[in-house]
């Protein structure tokens, strides 16, 4: 899977640490969807879907999205590059 370095520098100051989360481990199936929310946070999800995609707002300038990855198992939705294929993003 391919990385793609952020500076962190360049992460907007008002980001908490759930968008933080999302960002840096958006490859991973279940974060950009917010199926990996349990309990209480699960009362909250407007407001995670929104962070979420404040998120996604973000990482365009950087040539990435999300989408639904048909070739991995579950066809879970990922970041992907501009040629469809999964990322990882890496703050340095």
């Amino acid at each position: 899977m391919k990385t793609i370095e952020i500076p962190s520098s360049q992460v907007p100051s008002r980001f908490g640490r759930y968008q933080l989360r999302v960002l840096s481990r958006g490859h991973i199936p279940g974060v950009l969807s917010g199926a990996e929310l349990a309990g209480r946070a699960r009362e909250y999800g407007d407001r995670y879907a929104a962070s979420r995609q404040s998120v996604r707002a973000f990482v365009v300038r950087y040539g990435i999205k999300d989408a639904i990855v048909h070739s991995l198992p579950g066809c879970p939705r990922v970041w992907v590059a501009e040629d469809g294929q999964p990322v990882r993003i890496k703050l340095v």
